[in-house]
């Protein structure tokens, strides 16, 4: 018998110590994502079974294949989030806050991945605006785009490790979620507008 059908009879038989003591061999010698595929389990799930604590690094991969999966959050008061290949966390979302007449529409593309690259905080950066008229037709529709380029960025702080994966899971729900979406709204748009803004006035002088 190889090593992973002695794993999956010793998962079937409820032997638990001796599952952990081979999980934790695989995860010393190959680390935990490579010791999950080995297994047959998915990262999350190991690290549930083994109940091991959650560094940075692992609370980004955690996270971002739950999310992949459907099992996080996915919409926060009118933002879609997801994950690309690259483990990049994007908020979008077309919104109308009424800080432009009715008929404008603003198209919002956030970045914000927590524990980016193992990092004790989430970057939170604007990095497109659009402000549109969908009155207009489509190819016309753009007022006026905004790049983000860096220049609307801000951070939020994140816990160094969680005890469990319930644990990560409330932080990401009560404050991740909240905390992106309060230095959006509150600290970063009100930079663009100005500059939406001020580029309104350009064109209409020009």
């Amino acid at each position: 018998m190889n090593l992973r059908d002695n794993i999956k009879k010793i998962l079937k038989e409820n032997r638990e110590d001796e599952f952990k003591n081979y999980a934790s061999e695989l995860i010393d010698e190959f680390g935990v994502y490579e010791a999950a595929k080995f297994i047959g389990l998915d990262t999350t799930n190991l690290v549930k079974l083994i109940n091991i604590p959650i560094d940075k690094k692992l609370a980004n991969l955690i996270l971002d294949d739950n999310l992949i999966n459907g099992k996080l959050t996915d919409e926060y008061k009118g933002f879609k989030i997801q994950s690309n290949m690259d483990g990049i966390f994007y908020w979008d979302a077309e919104i109308k806050t009424g800080q432009f007449l009715d008929k404008y529409t603003e198209a919002i593309t956030v970045v914000a991945t927590p524990f980016w690259d193992g990092t004790s905080f989430t970057p939170i950066e604007i990095d497109w605006f659009s402000l549109l008229d969908k009155s207009r037709p489509i190819q016309r529709q753009v007022v006026v785009e905004i790049e983000g380029g860096g220049s609307y960025y801000q951070s939020l702080k994140d816990k160094i490790s969680f005890d469990s994966v319930e644990e990560l899971f409330n932080w990401y729900d009560e404050v991740y979620l909240p905390g992106v979406y309060n230095i959006v709204m509150n600290e970063l748009l009100p930079q663009v507008y100005q500059h939406v803004e001020d580029k309104m006035d350009e064109d209409m002088i020009s």
